[in-house]
């Protein structure tokens, strides 16, 4: 018998898949992601036999449609090197699936810059994935995502995905394509190790072209991950697509005077304007993240340290141009 699991112990692997739903084995040496505060979810729905009988006794149930979520964070970090589409981000897999695509530019200066998409179909950008907690692997096909991203001062600045895909079945005996196997750990090998995070201080930020001082700031790109429902698998899911969207954030600038900027008249108005950061510095340093067209929600009285803040919740709008993330 086999000793207790280890909750440090753990890989998670990613690859895009070449046809959506079909499970593509990621590989330790290429697809290995560095993560932390793991979550994993099995969401089943359980079909209750509401039978007439001589009991009150419950007959039981059946196990229905049956999925896997993952959640998990990453650093927002550069790899000392520009990405290119041959060499690209691990997350680039991630990426996809969360409906961003990549547009590569040679330069110089060369960068890779993230825009979204709405086209869940016309490529497929689905991925598979492998969990292992300390020697019991769950794997996931069809896999789509969402993101969201966590900017706070003097901290590592964080990116946090939620994964969601086809549960691929179980059989007993146990076989070697199930959706939960025992498998030894593997020894991964992370794309740039060397190169260690900067935490979020001497960062560049304006929020509608204004010099804001800030702590904290944060975004959610909202995506409504569905199921593509198949009676021909195992438990009823073929993969997952996302089917709206909806980007929001949050800020908690020093409150200001409405001569130096006034988010009052500015939310009334429903005036919009962008908020950037640049984040790092140096070719294969910086990422910069911008969204263009954003408006301030009502604003919110708050305090740090004993100074008076706002703290702004905002929405991006647009046609797929609500957001960029670009490493140079």
């Amino acid at each position: 018998m086999a000793g207790p699991m280890l909750e440090r112990l753990g890989t998670v692997l990613v690859k895009t898949e070449a046809t959506e739903g079909t499970y593509a084995a990621p590989s330790a040496t290429t697809n290995a992601l560095q993560v932390f505060n793991l979550q994993p979810t099995v969401n089943s729905q359980e079909i209750v036999r509401q039978i007439l009988r001589n009991t009150l006794s419950s007959p039981g149930f059946i196990p229905g449609e049956t999925f896997l979520e993952f959640k998990f964070d990453t650093e927002l970090r550069a790899i000392g090197t520009v990405p290119t589409a041959v060499a690209p981000l691990r997350e680039d897999v991630l990426y996809r699936a969360a409906l961003w695509v990549p547009v590569y530019t040679a330069g110089p200066p060369a960068d890779v810059t993230y825009g979204l998409t709405s086209d869940n179909f016309s490529t497929v950008s689905t991925c598979s994935a492998s969990v292992n907690l300390d020697g019991l692997a769950f794997r996931l096909a069809g896999c789509r995502a969402n993101l969201a991203t966590n900017l706070t001062g003097g901290q590592l600045p964080t990116l946090t995905w939620t994964l969601r895909g086809a549960f691929l079945g179980i059989t007993n005996p146990p076989g070697g394509s199930d959706a939960v196997v025992d498998e030894a750990l593997p020894t991964p090998t992370f794309q740039a190790p060397s190169v260690l995070p900067l935490p979020f201080m001497g960062a560049q930020f304006t929020m509608h072209s204004f010099a804001g001082i800030i702590q904290k700031l944060t975004m959610d790109m909202g995506n409504d991950i569905r199921a593509r429902k198949d009676v021909t698998k195992p438990f009823n899911i073929r993969s997952f697509f996302v089917g709206n969207r909806k980007m929001v954030g949050t800020m908690d600038p020093e409150q200001m005077l409405r001569a130096d900027h006034d988010i009052w008249a500015r939310w009334v108005g429903m005036t919009s304007g962008a908020i950037n950061v640049v984040h790092g510095s140096g070719v294969g340093g910086t990422i910069t993240l911008n969204w263009p067209t954003t408006q301030y929600r009502a604003p919110k009285i708050g305090t740090r340290e004993l100074l008076r803040t706002n703290d702004l919740d905002w929405e991006a709008t647009g046609t797929d141009n609500e957001a960029t993330i670009k490493y140079s």
